[in-house]
């Protein structure tokens, strides 16, 4: 009986050490990028990069992100930090950074980061600070209008982004001079182009080296099939300069200005290069193209089971690459964002179901399908939903060849009672919608936008895209935090990756030597 309960007592001992041995320390995890000023394309876009300081991954969840010398939370951590690893934090919403997406989003706590400076602190889910800056009276680095230039640590404190990195574009297409979710720039290193120039012939003074910068323009996102707009306007040098463009397609052409047409979608390396005849520098944009042919194809509003569902088409003869797009309902905060690696076959259909979704359609409204960039690709109008009726697109035409033609197209959707979902429109019996149904005609995206990164993390639920400034969080807010709390494991403890068979050896190691312990003391 004594045997079992000093066994007992010595399995409650070890149990607890993990609580201890394993738990991430001060310094673990640092505050590494401070956005304090926001962006050029809005002041209130802040964000906050947070580096993993060890060779183990962390979990974060239950940790917070606090100002005031840690007595107002900023926001609160729910996912894990890669060994070494970065964690983005931003303002609201995952557009902040438009083509670098975040871990964690919401509305900062207070009225978000003062630029006259703050005491900020990073607690774990116990309450212990692991990292701790202490700016109230005024932000050592970084820099506001007109650079917007992030604050950045280094081995020996804190400077301004100076240019030598940079990673991402706001939302508006700006470059973000910072760098979010990669190394920091070197400290007191003076900015760099990115451009390149030749090797100068012999006796040619160093200040002719430079004379020639070529300046390819923003990176571009655009619909494939439509033009193209490529602009070298802001290169300089001295001279007779020629402009040749290499679009990475296997197309070229030469100007300062041209048009280009890419005929499929992909991820394409634009090359600019500017001569003299003897001097030359280059630059490159990324294009990214996006399949022009997906479209709402059908959907179900409203179900005695409560079943409701999506369905796109994909008009074309090829596979079309849907990672980090979006469907939602417009007017509404809730959207869900497609997975990467989700693709949808040529002439195929892809169903999503309202379960999958966690959207739910209202009596009458509209549905909005969405690239990564967050511009509208399809979009349906419908009013008063009927039971078991589905929305259906009567069309079999590919309105992108339409679009070629004419400035916009006129589709047919109708109510039926014959709902199709993965398979080809039926209409054994349709009727037009007595509030009636329309859709809106599918533009080109907008060129000069920022490149998408590879898609975002999946989520299920985004909460709203609400005002930059304090205020309560809306209802929807709330249920998009129910909906993640309630996918979420019970939270963990705030530990280092540990593989389990080596876990459990040691606690068998510590085990048998706590109780020979006891063992031993009780005899003699």
């Amino acid at each position: 009986m004594r045997i079992a309960r000093i066994l007992f007592q010595a399995l409650l001992v070890v149990w607890s050490i993990p609580l201890y041995v394993f738990a991430a320390g001060a310094g673990d995890v640092v505050i590494n990028e401070v956005g304090w000023m926001g962006t050029k394309a809005n002041s209130a876009d802040e964000w906050v990069e947070l580096k993993n300081a060890t060779n183990a991954e962390i979990d974060l969840a239950g940790w917070g992100l606090y100002e005031a010398g840690g007595s107002t939370l900023v926001i609160a951590l729910t996912k894990k930090i890669s060994a070494n690893g970065y964690y983005l934090i931003e303002r609201t919403d995952d557009t902040v950074i438009a083509d670098v997406p975040a871990d964690e989003t919401g509305s900062f706590g207070g009225s978000g980061l003062n630029n006259s400076g703050e005491h900020v602190v990073l607690k774990d889910n116990a309450g212990n600070v692991v990292d701790n800056i202490d700016f109230s009276s005024g932000w050592p680095a970084g820099s506001a209008s007109p650079d917007y230039a992030s604050m950045e640590k280094d081995a020996q404190g804190w400077h301004t982004n100076d240019g030598t990195a940079q990673n991402g574009m706001d939302v508006k297409g700006n470059p973000i001079h910072g760098t979010p979710r990669a190394p920091n720039s070197g400290a007191g290193v003076s900015p760099s182009s990115s451009s390149q120039t030749t090797a100068q012939p012999s006796g040619a003074s160093a200040a002719s080296q430079n004379t020639i910068v070529a300046d390819a323009g923003a990176n571009i996102v655009a619909v494939a099939g439509d033009a193209v707009s490529f602009d070298a306007s802001r290169s300089t040098g001295a001279g007779l300069l020629a402009f040749s463009w290499n679009f990475g397609d296997g197309n070229v052409a030469e100007g300062k200005t041209t048009m280009h047409r890419y005929q499929f979608p992909g991820k394409y390396v634009a090359v600019l290069t500017v001569s003299d005849g003897s001097h030359s520098s280059q630059d490159q944009i990324e294009a990214t193209i996006y399949a022009q042919s997906v479209v709402i194809s059908e959907f179900l509003p409203s179900s005695e089971s409560g079943g409701q569902w999506l369905e796109l088409y994909n008009t074309s003869d090829s596979f079309a690459d849907l990672s980090g797009w979006s469907i939602g309902i417009g007017g509404s905060a809730a959207m869900f964002r497609v997975p990467e690696h989700t693709f949808i076959a040529g002439g195929g259909f892809l169903v999503f179901s309202g379960d999958t979704l966690k959207i739910t359609f209202p009596l009458s409204g509209h549905v909005v399908l969405s690239y990564p960039t967050g511009q509208t690709a399809h979009e349906v109008t419908y009013e008063n939903a009927k039971m078991c009726w589905s929305v259906a697109r009567a069309d079999d035409g590919n309105p992108r060849t339409q679009r070629a033609e004419q400035s916009s197209y006129d589709e047919r959707f109708v109510w039926t009672q014959s709902p199709t979902p993965g398979g080809t429109n039926m209409f054994l019996s349709a009727q037009e919608p007595a509030g009636g149904i329309s859709s809106s005609p599918v533009s080109a995206i907008e060129i000069k936008k920022p490149t998408v990164a590879p898609a975002p993390q999946f989520q299920d639920v985004v909460a709203p895209a609400e005002a930059k400034s304090e205020g309560s969080e809306t209802t929807v807010a709330s249920t998009a935090k129910e909906a993640r709390d309630e996918k979420q494991a019970p939270v963990a403890l705030a530990a280092h990756a540990f593989p389990w068979n080596t876990y459990l050896f040691i606690l068998g190691i510590i085990g048998i030597f706590f109780v020979g312990l006891r063992y031993i003391k009780r005899t003699v």
